[in-house]
């Protein structure tokens, strides 16, 4: 009788479980909708707005909008469905105003929805990383590195360029690449985490440096040019501006390795991450 019930308080226990998970992904299937309502209708705001003012609208306008959506598909989290609901709510609100001030007007710059897509973007794509590095790796450590390391490229090349959209994506890329990088090296070696950086940094130089040239050899597009005209390549050979700008593009990336990394170490040590 004692085993009988044992049994029937596992299986009440396994079916309130299952219930459970079923309540957390019926959730997010609604956010998830209710997601794609929002961003497709500040799709349409930007549209309008950007292509008044402007004439014609480019994607990067409209894209970044549904990156969230996809990060509560893949993290199925009650917790951060409801930050990523949020984060739409502010969207749509100011995308809402945006054009009806347009519609009704009033001047409008339409820079201000951009910057509003481009931040949201942003926000959800840190929390993102967050929540898939600390359960991948059991540790807030590789949540923090990514982090600090997106922050770092995102600022970096936002003073740079000046260009948001070429900032994040940047920032995506460069955090992704180097962290994977950084942790094929800490492998090689333990417990001397500026050790792993170098090695890291280095391999990548090498590397994407290597890749840079041989692209430059094999397309030979006597075209390319940069500090204010300067030719890259002449009769299949690099000139000094090449050169230039092939240290330069290091030395950039390399600079906001160090930033990012230097950061998370402080981050790390003050808070005593495990």
């Amino acid at each position: 009788m004692k085993e009988e019930t044992r049994r029937a308080i596992a299986v009440s226990g396994n079916l309130s479980a299952q219930s459970g998970r079923i309540r957390r992904n019926r959730f997010t299937v609604i956010v998830v909708l209710c997601a794609l309502c929002f961003s497709g209708v500040i799709a349409a705001e930007t549209i309008y707005v950007v292509g008044k003012m402007r004439g014609n609208v480019p994607s990067i306008y409209v894209w970044p909008i549904f990156v969230p959506t996809l990060f509560v598909w893949i993290i199925n989290r009650k917790s951060f469905s409801c930050i990523i609901f949020v984060l739409y709510c502010i969207a749509f609100i100011q995308a809402t105003a945006g054009t009806w001030l347009l519609y009704t007007g009033r001047m409008l710059d339409y820079h201000t929805i951009d910057l509003t897509n481009e931040v949201i973007s942003f926000l959800s794509t840190i929390v993102f990383v967050i929540y898939l590095t600390i359960p991948l790796f059991g540790s807030a450590k590789p949540a923090v590195l990514m982090s600090c390391l997106w922050a770092s490229y995102f600022l970096v090349f936002l003073v740079l360029t000046g260009y948001l959209g070429k900032a994040l994506m940047t920032g995506i890329f460069g955090s992704l690449i180097f962290s994977t990088a950084l942790l094929a090296a800490g492998s090689v070696s333990r417990d001397r985490p500026w050790r792993a950086f170098w090695i890291a940094n280095a391999g990548l130089a090498l590397l994407f440096g290597g890749a840079e040239l041989y692209a430059g050899y094999a397309l030979n597009d006597p075209a390319a040019t940069r500090f204010g005209g300067a030719h890259l390549w002449a009769d299949g050979h690099i000139t000094a501006a090449g050169v230039a700008s092939l240290a330069l593009d290091i030395a950039i990336c390399t600079l906001s390795n160090l930033l990012g990394f230097y950061a998370s170490r402080l981050f790390i040590e003050r808070f005593k991450l495990e």
